[in-house]
């Protein structure tokens, strides 16, 4: 070995010591250190412009002509913006270049493509470090992307790179690059991605100065909105292809690729360094690199060519093959993407220059081009074409950051600071005021400059200027700035709501001719504040009047004691500030809601509690002790009514509109009772013939089939219990638990009995009443999985049985239980036996399930909230697959299974749950949020639906119940929230005297407009919506009614969605039946009215919704009971000019409802704050 050699071996043993913090460090005293060789000058150039780190070419001059290393080397330093720094530190840039050069470098001894390493330090403190590496010479090149490469530079580089990854391949073990924890893989959210990419659209499309075209923006889009599907289909094949998983360098292109005079290569920049599947690096070359005319040309050489280099130093023979050409064929088709995502990031994280702008554009145009003739997109679910709404809604600056929402249970920023910070940068640099990319470091402090203008402007966040310090626009708190907010708690909410009331009354106490009402219109409008009470008398004409008592309100009870007001002494001090405080607490009221007092309230008090025992005489107190088939509660809160006290029925029950629409008409509508009462329901009997029956015995023989039933109909949907452990505890094979399980073997009988039955049966209420017996207080103090069973399955049985409050009791005390066993939390380090957590996982989904349904059914808030919960979904597997003696979770089989439902549910509810809280919440949404929403909810969810579990595929007959109602279900809450549009579209028209498809006017005479169109096309687009999701619910529960067995379960859930589609075309009908559409909703009705008819004998509740139906179309179907030819023969069709809506609603409450005398309904929800205003007015 020569003393050059051994020199150089020396030098490049370094080990890492301090960093250089310049390049005047670099002094020839340390450079004689480094290198161990006497030097006595050395000078210095700047490469490169310094983005992420400072560059530059080291000449040392050598004491002794003839020992000599090199002529000239590369020194790498960190930037000397804090900033910069500091994001290098934070998304571990830095360290990874140096630790590639000082721990993995020295291992790679025959790859003479990546610079050898003479010095490294990296300082984990500040982000400051330095890098001493060979230098390719003076005379070489960097390759450049935009002219592309020749095919021998392309061979070069393929060639070195797959040199590079097989020697990983072969050494990742040795490596062990799995335990480094500064190769963790570094993973972008959908959400951050979403950002960039919108503002890469907001760069580039468009402009002349790329090409481009509406198809690339499409396929890019497309895979954008997608690309969390994508990383799934990315990680399954990771798992299948674990031997092709090494290092990939993540940026290589020409750009970083070094040519000597003899194109011999040299890899530069490695900060991206991360963990993944080799081809990645090749897909990103070839896509990004070449010229597309190019790779077409070239792919399938450079492919060998990568082949070659990778197996290079094998042996013969196929087990020596580390890769094969279809390895990479396939992993292209997969990987295609990685180009999109690398032009769309360096675009936005990467300093903007006018040739950078040209090359990114380009690289996002090769780039689609080799995705399309790869067919890359045939590997994902179909993408929406609706990302643009998406991205839209993802950047809107008023509504912050909303990431699509994403198959895990965990919300998208939960992967630690770091990524909750990428999404708050990502979110800051993407507003409508900071255009990305736009920064300039001077002195550790950062100016941004704002688009449009020519100059920085610095400034401080308001935290650093609260703590006077220095601010570099970095700092958590810088990012994350304080925003003040009002507390969400019930106390807060009570203090304002009696604050606003006081406020309220002194007001109308004190100006008494002022119409309040009109004053919050016109401030709601857009009002100028100074413009309020024109022409009202001043505080100085009213300080003398003494306090107006309230007039009772109609309907006020005689007991009313009317309100304290202040003392007329206090007016007389009142002066011109008052006013304006007056004016300032009208303009808090209008963002309040008008649900305070009496005149601008849409509240409407509850009914008079009938025994007294209320100290205002209102309440809301309900009894189903006594409850039988003559009542009008019923569990799907349909034809509930509050005279006989159902409870509070919010937005989302099917009764909650026509309640609504009586409740505030001016002159309620009364009808005198009607005595002839329906006929008992299947099973259901009077309380005296009750009481006897309840003390029968059932036979063990009939209670073992009923279970039998249980198992073979309602747990197929919903698989609560463990079959094979609860029926070896029935057959005491293995111990029974102690509390509660003669409850639970009891709920499950007469769950069996009720739901397989298809004849006339009353055992469920007996097996019922034994299963209530085996419950008492004292089980309150405890807490076990079978008792929160027991619970959960009660309060499901008790809403089929039309005991809606009860059962939300009992299934109130379930989630209470199951929050204080845990089972809404994953806990790793348990070690239980897999079977045991697998039960407690689907007993919790099937409870979350169950509240949500109910949920949504009566219209009340959510009791299970979303945070912190952590448990895991059901695994989609066979009961045969895990047993108590399982050691490994098995994999989730692509079929379905008792689990899917459960499963695919959850996700449902997990999505669509914040859109619930939207509608229910106050104010009511436009119906441009509301398609939004949808599109990001419920459209998610549907690209989540298993593709054997989708809405057209064909499941085994066992699932087709629990298969159907998914799908009703889902239509059935788009219904819900697009009706009140429907229902406004029609009172508005009333109002206004338009036909409905002219653009509604506002209180000014102007359009109303939403953004840049008018409201009219998103309401137009929100009825439809709903017309079409009725329509094929009908249409739907037809098809499976007709072919599948009926059972008292099938009837239930096939009446409940069915009834509520109905009522859709009904209503559309009656108030426009020269509609063009008006032949499919009588064939909507007719078909509906058909299969209500076969579900009588089978439930009551089908026959109340058919006599309902057909007194509501009479006259406009043509099957009514055999009276519709002498209606049509005698009377003219009605018009709907003819019939006004309220009507028309009351005209439908009285035949759903003749027993009901007049009522008065409490809905908080302020939905209806127009329909409120049409409705007065009409009056």
């Amino acid at each position: 070995m020569s003393a050059n050699d051994r020199q150089s071996l020396k030098a490049e043993k370094s080990t890492t010591q301090k960093p250089l913090t310049t390049v005047e460090d670099a002094t020839s005293q340390w450079l004689s250190s480094v290198l161990s060789t006497s030097i006595t000058s050395v000078t210095s150039s700047k490469i490169g412009t310094g983005q992420m780190s400072n560059t530059y070419r080291l000449f040392p001059t050598y004491s002794s002509p003839e020992v000599t290393l090199s002529s000239s080397f590369i020194l790498k330093l960190a930037p000397l913006s804090a900033a910069s720094r500091k994001a290098a530190l934070r998304y571990g840039l830095s360290e990874r270049e140096v630790r590639f050069y000082s721990d993995l470098r020295p291992k790679l001894p025959a790859l003479d493509s990546i610079s050898k390493c003479y010095y490294s330090a990296f300082s984990p403190v500040d982000g400051t470090f330095t890098l001493l590496i060979s230098d390719a010479g003076v005379d070489a090149k960097a390759g450049d992307d935009l002219i592309g490469a020749t095919k021998e530079q392309a061979k070069n580089a393929v060639s070195e790179i797959a040199r590079f990854h097989g020697e990983i391949l072969r050494k990742k073990k040795e490596f062990k690059i799995e335990e480094q924890a500064w190769l963790k893989q570094i993973s972008l959210p959908g959400a951050v991605l979403g950002l960039m990419f919108g503002g890469f659209y907001q760069r580039f499309h468009g402009k002349d100065s790329n090409k481009l075209t509406e198809e690339d923006w499409d396929l890019a889009g497309r895979f954008v909105y997608a690309y969390e599907d994508w990383q799934k289909v990315q990680e399954k094949s990771e798992l299948e292809n674990d031997r092709l998983m090494g290092l990939n360098h993540c940026d290589f292109r020409m750009d970083n690729i070094i040519f000597g005079e003899k194109e011999e290569v040299t890899l530069v920049d490695w900060q991206t360094l991360n963990r993944g599947p080799v081809v990645s690096d090749l897909a990103y070359f070839l896509g990004g690199s070449l010229k597309t005319e190019d790779r077409r040309a070239w792919t399938d050489e450079l492919v060998e060519v990568y082949v070659e280099g990778v197996n290079e130093g094998e042996g013969e023979g196929t087990e020596a093959v580390l890769i094969s050409k279809e390895d990479v064929m396939k992993g292209l088709r997969i990987r295609a993407w990685v180009g999109v995502i690398g032009s769309t990031v360096g675009a936005m994280i990467g300093e903007r220059t006018k040739r950078g702008d040209v090359m990114l554009a380009e690289m996002m145009r090769r780039c689609c081009i080799m995705a399309r003739d790869l067919e890359a997109m045939s590997d994902l679910p179909k993408a929406s074409g609706g990302w643009r709404v998406w991205l839209v809604s993802l950047m809107a600056p008023e509504g912050g950051l909303r990431p699509r929402p994403t198959s895990r249970s965990k919300p998208i920023n939960s992967r630690g600071n770091q990524d909750r910070l990428k999404i708050q940068m990502a979110s800051t640099l993407l507003s409508e005021n900071v255009s990305l990319g736009h920064y300039d470091y001077q002195d550790q402090d950062v100016a941004v400059k704002m688009p449009g203008s020519g100059e920085a402007i610095a400034h401080a966040c308001n935290e650093c200027r609260r703590r006077k310090a220095r601010c570099v626009q970095n700092r958590r708190h810088c990012l994350y700035e304080r925003h003040i907010r009002s507390p969400l708690t019930r106390k807060h909410l009570t203090e304002v709501e009696e604050s606003l009331r006081i406020a309220t009354q002194i007001i109308h106490d004190r100006l008494p001719d002022v119409d309040l009402l009109l004053e919050l219109r016109r401030a709601r409008n857009g009002e100028p504040k100074d413009n309020l009470f024109t022409g009202q008398a001043s505080w100085e004409d009213i300080s003398t009047r003494p306090p107006r008592t309230k007039r009772p309100r109609s309907g006020s009870q005689a007991g009313d004691t009317p309100a304290r007001h202040p003392n007329a002494s206090d007016a007389r001090h009142a002066n011109d500030a008052e006013s304006d405080l007056l004016v300032s607490c009208l303009e808090n009221l209008v963002s309040h809601a008008e649900d305070t007092d009496g005149f601008l309230s849409t509240e409407i008090p509850p009914t008079v509690s009938g025994d007294g025992s209320n100290v205002h005489g209102l309440s809301y107190e309900w009894d189903e002790q006594h409850h039988d088939a003559r009542s009008c509660i019923d569990g799907k809160a349909a034809l509930s009514i509050q005279n006989e006290q159902p409870g509070y029925l919010g937005l989302a029950s099917s009764a909650a509109l026509l309640h609504l629409i009586q409740s505030y008409s001016a002159d309620p509508f009364s009808v005198t009772a009607n005595t002839n009462k329906l006929p008992m329901e299947l099973g259901h009997q009077s309380p005296e013939s009750l009481a006897v029956n309840l003390q029968k015995e059932i036979s063990s023989q009939k209670i073992e089939g009923y279970i039998s039933d249980y198992f073979n109909t309602y747990h197929i949907s919903y698989p609560l219990v463990h079959q094979g452990l609860f029926m070896a505890q029935y057959h005491e094979i293995v111990p029974r638990p102690k509390t509660g399980w003669m409850a639970l073997m009891y709920v499950v009988a007469a769950i069996g009995a009720f739901m397989a039955a298809t004849r006339p049966n009353d055992d469920d209420l007996v097996l019922f009443h034994c299963a209530r017996s085996h419950l008492s207080m004292n089980m309150l103090e405890v807490g076990n999985l079978t008792l929160v069973q027991s619970l959960t399955l009660i309060s499901n049985y008790l809403q089929k049985r039309d005991r809606p409050n009860s059962s939300y009791n009992y299934l109130g005390l379930a989630v209470r239980m199951a929050f204080g066993l845990g089972l809404h939390k994953e806990f790793p380090q348990w070690k239980s036996n897999l079977l045991h957590e697998e039960i407690r996982r689907r007993t919790w989904w099937c409870l979350y399930i169950f509240d949500a349904g109910s949920t949504i059914t009566f219209g009340r808030p959510l009791a299970i909230p979303s945070a912190g919960i952590d448990a895991k979904l059901p695994c989609n597997t066979f009961d045969s697959n895990l047993t108590a003696s399982t050691t490994i979770t098995p994999g989730d089989v692509e079929a379905p299974t008792i689990y899917t439902n459960v499963r695919v549910q959850s996700q449902f509810h997990l999505l669509t749950t914040s859109l619930y809280n939207r509608i229910i919440s106050k104010p009511f949404p436009s119906a441009k949020q509301v398609l939004t929403w949808d599109d990001l909810s419920i459209g998610r969810w549907l690209k989540l639906v298993p593709e054997y579990y989708s809405e057209d595929a064909t499941v085994p007959e066992r699932h087709a119940l629990s298969h159907a109602v998914l799908t009703w279900r889902y239509k059935h809450l788009r219904m819900v929230i697009y009706r009140p549009f429907l229902i406004q579209k029609a009172l508005l028209a009333s109002r206004h005297g338009f036909s409905p498809g002219c653009t509604p006017q506002n209180s000014t005479g102007k359009p109303d407009t939403d953004g840049d169109l008018p409201s009219s096309v998103f309401t137009e687009t929100a009825c439809e919506r709903c017309l079409t999701e009725s329509h094929e619910t009908i249409r739907h529960v037809n098809k499976f009614w007709l072919a599948n067995s009926h059972t008292r379960m099938a009837c239930w859930y096939a009446l409940y969605f069915l009834f509520s589609a109905t009522l859709i075309p009904v209503i559309s009908l009656r108030n426009n039946p020269h509609s063009p559409i008006e032949q499919e909703w009588r064939e909507d009705i007719e078909i509906a009215t058909q299969i209500i008819k076969s579900m009588v004998e089978l439930s009551t509740f089908a026959e109340r919704c058919l006599q309902t139906l057909e007194k509501l179309t009479i006259g406009y179907t043509s099957d009514n009971g055999g009276q519709s030819t002498a209606i049509l023969d005698n009377e003219r069709l009605p018009d709907s000019t003819n019939e006004s809506p309220i009507t028309q609603m009351l005209s439908m409450h009285s035949m759903m409802w003749p027993d009901a005398p007049v009522f008065n309904y409490n809905m908080e929800e302020p939905l209806w704050y127009v329909l409120r205003d049409v409705l007065l007015n009409i009056s």
